[in-house]
Order: structure tokens, then sequence, then C-alpha cells
């Protein structure tokens, strides 16, 4: 019997704000589905006037946060018209990815993200996030 493709199901959107309240503690970006989600992006963009800020992507398995990579976010990424939004999904700081870019989560695990510094209060890291679950 041939095998067959698998595609998601049930197209997913998730988004988070990263604020000064947050501190450094790692905030739930989304939750796989039962059987399983595809990331396809994860997108981010900045308010934050002149500090870069380097965000800690972590896979959850349901208890514990394990490190999969960091990004640093430009100081007004995506929102002054100059710097442009950064794509978390890359080959660069994520050189394991698949060939495509995405990357997979088994069912009800989590991607969290943690700022490595604070941001400046009244401004945000702004994250979206496209996936399918199966």
């Amino acid at each position: 019997m041939a095998n067959r493709p698998i595609f998601p199901d049930t197209i997913q959107n998730a988004a988070l704000d990263i604020e000064n309240a947050d501190g450094t503690t790692a905030q739930d970006l989304l939750t796989a589905g039962t059987n399983g989600s595809r990331i396809n992006s994860i997108s981010a963009t900045s308010d934050e006037p002149t500090a870069d800020i380097e965000l800690t992507i972590n896979y959850n398995d349901g208890t514990t946060d394990y490190i999969i990579g960091s990004v640093t976010i430009p100081a007004l990424a995506g929102t002054d018209g100059t710097v442009p939004p950064v794509s978390i999904l890359n080959a660069t700081d994520m050189p394991f990815l698949a060939e495509d870019l995405s990357y997979y989560l088994a069912g009800a695990d989590k991607i969290t993200i943690a700022a490595q510094t604070a941001v400046t209060s009244s401004q945000k890291i702004q994250l979206v996030a496209t996936y399918g679950d199966y």
C-alpha cells in the first residue's frame, strides 16, 4: 500500500504580546492540537525604540521548557517602515528545522517564548504564529 501525505486538518493562528510586566518569564505562544501540529511560521515585531531584545524559544512538553533557540528582535522591527519583522523560524538561528522551515509538535506540547531582558515599560514585542492541527 502506498504512503499518503497527511495534511493539517484545522488551520490555526496564535498571538502573544511580551510586555514589561512579563519580565523574563516564558509565555505560552501556542499549544498543539490533540494529534499534534505543524508550525509554518512565527513572526515578531517590536515597538521597543532603542534596544534589541533577545527572545528564547522553548519547546514545552507540558512540564518543562527546553530551549530550542534564541532570536534577536531589533529595535522597531516591523513597526517603523524600515526594519522588517523577524521570522523566528529561520535557518540561521534554528538550523535544525525541516527544509521548509517548519517545526512539528506532538499533541498538547507547547511553544513558549521568553525575553532575555525585560521590555521597556509601555513597549512590547508581538508574536504571531500560523500553524495547523492534525
